[in-house]
């Protein structure tokens, strides 16, 4: 983050619990890293909102790459969809023996 910002690439690094909220003005997002809301919320569910071209963008949730095909459903689907060139997600939470 240091050489980000360091380099003049604006970061905004966010810890609260809450999902970036609706309305928030992200713009210009390469890299997005999130965690554990069930579907795409907040600023990313925005009608307008758009990943840069090349953007990574990953959420870890439970099922987040349970359907590729739904914009709407999860995280994976809809982050490419608005964008994102790469993204990974869990297909099942179920532990394996």
């Amino acid at each position: 983050m240091k050489a980000l910002r360091g380099a003049g690439v604006p970061v905004v690094y966010d810890q609260k619990p809450e999902i970036v909220p609706s309305g928030f003005p992200i713009t210009d997002c390469a890299l997005y890293y999130g965690w554990f809301a069930g579907s795409i919320s907040g600023a990313l569910a925005d009608p307008n909102f758009k990943f840069r071209p090349g953007a990574v963008a990953v959420h870890i949730h439970s099922f987040s790459a349970s359907t590729l095909r739904a914009a709407d459903v999860n995280w994976t689907a809809p982050l490419l969809s608005k964008g994102a060139a790469a993204s990974l997600g869990n297909v099942t939470s179920r532990i394996c023996r």
